[in-house]
């Protein structure tokens, strides 16, 4: 849903998720993907924003 309103309501990019790795393969990627999507399940979306934010990106 984030990425299609980045796209079609903003005229952004979407969101690169798996940032180049198969998420498909257990990897330290996916491990940090994992641990994001369970601390935003308990309302702390700090670490998912900091997983879908690109390296030296101006925060």
């Amino acid at each position: 849903m984030a990425d299609a309103m980045l796209v079609r309501v903003y005229g952004e990019k979407p969101i690169d998720w798996a940032g180049g790795f198969d998420l498909q393969k257990m990897n330290d990627r996916r491990i940090t993907y994992i641990a994001a999507l369970k601390a935003a399940g308990r309302g702390d979306l700090a670490s998912l924003m900091a997983f879908v934010t690109p390296k030296g990106a101006n925060q």
